[in-house]
């Protein structure tokens, strides 16, 4: 009798570490989803919030973890109202009356010695195409800070904009997920 009650609090821990502790809630106030673009020669950074998802994450368990998230594209912001407005609202821009959300569903992640790098599909209007980049994943308090910086062809996804706007948009990624 002894010997199964310690048996039941060894289970009982380890599920505590490998499966209550993956499961996450990305933080949008803490965290932070920023791009630069270039048109005629000059940087243009801007954010999107609105961070949304379900993260189950163990760094020991790369094949059982997921990323599930998403903004919200009417939440692009550069600071400058009139390219904001345009870029949110035309349909050979962000089109977001139609295509509220940019989501990414990792169907991948692994680990090539001490890089992490997750393979999934990046979905920006009607298009969803498979990305992969390296991020890191580090513990902080009640949760995991992940950072990543990736760059996409904004003409893959059908994002406008003439020669002067250059074509590679990079993203960078710092997002705090809670442990749930």
């Amino acid at each position: 009798m002894r010997s199964n009650k310690f048996f039941l609090l060894v289970i009982a821990l380890l599920c505590s570490e490998s499966i209550c502790a993956q499961n996450y809630k990305p933080v949008d106030k803490a965290s932070e989803v920023k791009f630069t673009a270039e048109n005629l020669g000059i940087d243009y950074n801007g954010f999107v919030g609105g961070l949304n998802g379900r993260i189950v994450f163990n760094p020991t368990d790369l094949n059982g973890s997921t990323f599930i998230v998403s903004v919200d594209a009417n939440t692009f912001h550069t600071g400058v109202d009139l390219l904001d407005n345009h870029v949110k609202k035309k349909k050979d821009f962000l089109d977001t009356d139609k295509y509220p959300t940019i989501s990414f569903t990792s169907t991948a992640i692994s680990r090539k010695q001490n890089v992490l790098t997750v393979i999934g599909l990046l979905t920006i209007k009607d298009v969803t195409k498979t990305v992969s980049f390296p991020f890191t994943a580090r513990t902080q308090n009640n949760g995991v800070l992940f950072t990543a910086n990736f760059r996409i062809n904004r003409k893959d996804f059908h994002i406008g904009g003439g020669f002067t706007v250059r074509e590679n948009v990079d993203i960078s990624l710092r997002v705090l997920a809670e442990q749930l």
